[in-house]
């Protein structure tokens, strides 16, 4: 495999540095070439050239934006001996830490970079003599297949979002499902789940957001720079989808529940009042995600110290409290001292647009 990466990456230079990792699906390894240090992805599976191909255009869409730190994608190589390989710019990282608060922002740039894109060249066709350099995306999609570890993701352009996101996503995976396990109970709940989803999303409007698609903890980090995130699975879609998945593993925001926008908040709430913490990106977008208490967001985990960044940030408030389910009225709790305890609160979290700060925590 040497001899091939060399020829491929037109280096005489192949050195190990003896840093390698190993996460779920791949291997991977540094090594020193005449063009400088590069990390090598490595996955010896038949399907591991459309997984890298999908994980290159991501990290290619993401690094225009200019918003957040992604390693520079070079190659994807067919190995001879089977298999692909990805090679990419070298970052040492370490876990995340004293840059999340920043991660907040640098994520609600990126879910909000093709609307003020749009909102630009709006302004601009006013102008004469300007026109558009950079395209808008206006539908819901991706334009190359991507994969969440192995498992394909459909990314057809749809022109709506509950239409992408009942066909595309939740659609695509009840077929893998049945397909696998035969498993009819899910199918006959899928029929009644698809009716109701169009009611779920009843006045808000969702702009096509460029997403991350599989933002856990596992793959955000920091280096010398700041934040930064890797092995994406892009697609535009509505920005809570990326914050959903921030809540899996307790990892990111803390383990997420009662992901609302401000425009959802104007339904009555059908679910238990529940403690949570919630996080509202600002600038009249979505709210993000929240919730959750265990070790992750307790005050000695890293969850705890990203609840607290954000809640120093500068537009941290607590919001007024809605009627739960029984049509009664909790009023907020006092904020938990810093740096201990929990963010938590009772009843249901109204939200406001904030002046622009990224993500940031409220009680509720």
């Amino acid at each position: 495999m040497d001899a091939q990466l060399k020829k491929e990456l037109g280096t005489s230079t192949l050195r190990s540095t003896g840093y390698s990792a190993a996460g779920f699906i791949s291997e991977g390894q540094s090594y020193d070439t005449d063009n400088g240090r590069v990390f090598v992805k490595i996955n010896h599976k038949s399907q591991a050239k459309l997984m890298f191909d999908g994980e290159q255009a991501s990290l290619e869409a993401i690094l225009m934006t200019g918003t957040v730190k992604v390693p520079k994608p070079l190659k994807v190589i067919e190995l001879d001996t089977g298999g692909s390989a990805f090679v990419m710019e070298h970052i040492d990282m370490t876990g995340l830490s004293k840059h999340s608060k920043q991660l907040g922002k640098c994520l609600a740039d990126l879910h909000l970079h093709n609307q003020r894109q749009r909102d630009r060249q709006n302004k601009d066709q006013q102008t004469v003599g300007k026109g558009a350099d950079v395209p808008v995306i206006e539908q819901f999609g991706f334009h190359v297949p991507t994969c969440c570890g192995y498992l394909p993701q459909e990314n057809e352009w749809q022109s709506e979002w509950v239409t992408f996101y009942s066909r595309n996503k939740l659609q695509h995976q009840l077929n893998m499902v049945e397909k696998s396990y035969g498993d009819r109970e899910a199918r006959e709940l899928w029929a009644q789940l698809q009716l109701k989803i169009p009611s779920l999303f009843t006045d808000v409007e969702v702009f096509p957001a460029l997403l991350h698609g599989d933002l856990w903890g596992g793959n955000v980090a920091e280096c010398s720079d700041g934040p930064l995130i890797f092995d994406p699975a892009s697609f535009y879609g509505h920005a809570e989808f990326d914050l959903g998945i921030a809540g899996i593993f307790g990892s990111v925001l803390g383990r997420c529940s009662n992901p609302r926008t401000p425009q959802q908040n104007k339904r009555r709430a059908t679910e238990s009042p529940r403690r949570r913490v919630v996080a509202a990106e600002s600038s009249g977008g979505e709210q993000a995600r929240g919730g959750g208490w265990w070790n992750w967001v307790g005050h000695d985990g890293p969850g705890g110290r990203f609840c607290r960044d954000l809640r120093s940030s500068p537009g941290y408030q607590r919001q007024p409290q809605g009627p739960d389910r029984n049509g009664a009225s909790h009023p907020p709790p006092p904020p938990p001292p810093h740096g201990r305890g929990r963010l938590s609160g009772r009843g249901w979290s109204r939200l406001r647009p904030l002046g622009f700060s990224g993500y940031r925590v409220t009680t509720g």
